[in-house]
């Protein structure tokens, strides 16, 4: 799992009038053309009566970038290169 924070600044007015309309895209390479699948299941209890299946699914990669981009325009405002 990858959790990370990515900072980089910006005025209030600025990050207001961009919130709505930004992306994250990755960049990286497919390693292989597969794609994975993992299930779990937890079945209904007294406690908790509700049954949930969750699938979960993978494609092996390797991330190089992660770039923020304004989706009305495809500025690129900020990139993050992952080593």
């Amino acid at each position: 799992m990858f959790l990370s924070t990515f900072i980089f600044p910006l005025t209030v007015e600025r990050a207001k009038e961009l919130k709505p309309n930004t992306r994250m895209v990755l960049v990286g390479t497919v390693q292989n053309a597969r794609t994975y699948v993992d299930e779990q299941f937890d079945a209904a209890t007294i406690n908790n009566p509700l049954e949930v299946t969750i699938k979960k699914y993978y494609v092996d990669s390797v991330l190089r970038e992660i770039r923020l981009v304004d989706c009305r325009t495809g500025e690129t405002l900020k990139n993050f290169r992952v080593n």
